[in-house]
């Protein structure tokens, strides 16, 4: 079998606009991870972990109300969150990989995609 090593072309403190393509729970070590693909950099996959936390006002909260899947009775589909647009500001870790140290819904895309429908 033959592999190809590949070299990101991403920068630590840059923005990137991507989606998230999926989620896991680690309810072991209370994370979930949310994992996001890069318009630039479609063949891999940066990560967001958040402290699983339940708690109205949590950060694990903010993100879910800021991305638009929050209902008003304070519950969740996780699953709703797989093809939103977001852009991300990637960080290095100490292992030399790139993680996404901010996550914020790209409202843009959302805004362009109202005015094509109208």
């Amino acid at each position: 079998m033959k592999i190809q090593f590949v070299t990101p072309k991403v920068e630590g403190g840059k923005k990137y606009r991507g989606e998230i393509s999926r989620y896991t729970i680690d309810k072991e070590q209370g994370v979930c991870r949310v994992y996001v693909v890069l318009d630039r950099e479609q063949n891999l996959e940066f990560m967001k972990r958040f402290e699983f936390n339940l708690m109205k006002g949590s950060e694990f909260f903010k993100f879910c109300d800021e991305i638009w899947i929050g209902d008003e009775d304070g519950t969740v589909e996780l699953d709703d969150m797989k093809g939103i647009r977001v852009i991300v500001k990637l960080r290095k870790g100490r292992n030399e990989k790139y993680y996404v140290k901010e996550i914020k819904l790209d409202e843009k895309y959302y805004e362009q995609e109202e005015q094509g429908e109208e």
